[in-house]
């Protein structure tokens, strides 16, 4: 049977926190802001089968509308980590609703759209919101959930190396949520985004979360959920940034001797549609 949930305010319950992208070991952010892990090169899942259909599927966002309270963390970045959001440099990243493309081709409906001009490894920019209520203006209890949600992401991509082989860094996502009052940090692995072009999954299990997870993640009181775009660490290319370098403490995001500048600046844009939770 399908439902769709009732949303809170636009931007309600929004954190301002440190923003880290995907690195190759977990990361426990103390502040309960922020924190991710994942691999940064290589083959990867690119996610699951369409959201909506299984019995017990439920809606949480469809974007039908407008952007339902989702908006940029502009929170300041945690080196060797670029938030772009948080930089005033031009191009800004933005987070807008689009009636133009829809993950389901509603001509009734649209999507989240998320523009970000990424020029290095270890950018990143994230959109998240409050979770809706259900219909009983009560908090959505993801205990035994799955969250499912589309993903596009244009053809500039988010890596100026293609798929070609082990050695590549394609960037990736991540579905994270924050629980309780002190945003308690509960993450889904990373996923290299190898996909361009058109729709794909990524899914959010609370029986599965990833080693990046806060163990005090509180699944039955989410504050939070978000999804983190990611040029990834670019351990491949750049071995300054991966987690094991011994100089990753010093890496700035900058490019250095072993870690040569793009040749170019990658303006990507990324559309989110069709937020679905189905029992596990």
């Amino acid at each position: 049977m399908d439902s769709t949930f009732k949303f809170l305010g636009f931007g309600a319950s929004l954190v301002i926190g440190s923003l880290l992208a995907g690195c190759s070991s977990g990361s426990d952010d103390p502040a309960g802001t922020g924190g991710s892990s994942g691999n940064t090169g290589g083959s990867g899942n690119t996610g699951g089968s369409n959201a909506g259909g299984p019995s017990g599927t439920s809606k949480l966002f469809t974007f039908a509308m407008d952007e339902e309270g989702f908006m940029l963390n502009k929170g300041a970045s945690a080196p060797p980590y670029t938030n772009l959001a948080a930089l005033t440099t031009d191009p800004i990243p933005t987070a807008s609703w689009v009636s133009t493309k829809d993950a389901g081709e509603d001509p009734n409906s649209g999507s989240l759209k998320v523009a970000a001009n990424f020029t290095f490894w270890n950018q990143s920019v994230s959109v998240e919101a409050a979770p809706p209520q259900d219909k009983n203006g009560l908090p959505v209890d993801f205990t035994g959930k799955t969250v499912t949600a589309r993903i596009f992401v244009d053809s500039k991509g988010l890596s100026p190396y293609g798929f070609g082989d082990l050695m590549d860094a394609p960037g990736g996502v991540v579905f994270y949520m924050k629980s309780g009052s002190a945003y308690d940090w509960g993450q889904a692995g990373w996923v290299n985004v190898t996909t361009y072009g058109s729709w794909f999954s990524v899914k959010f299990n609370a029986d599965n979360l990833d080693a990046g997870s806060k163990a005090t993640f509180d699944p039955s009181n989410v504050v939070q959920m978000g999804f983190q775009f990611s040029s990834g660490g670019g351990g491949a290319h750049c071995p300054d940034s991966a987690s094991g370098d011994p100089n990753n403490a010093a890496f700035k995001g900058e490019p250095t001797a072993t870690c040569p500048k793009w040749d170019a600046a990658l303006p990507t844009t990324i559309y989110v549609d069709n937020i679905t939770v189905t029992p596990n």
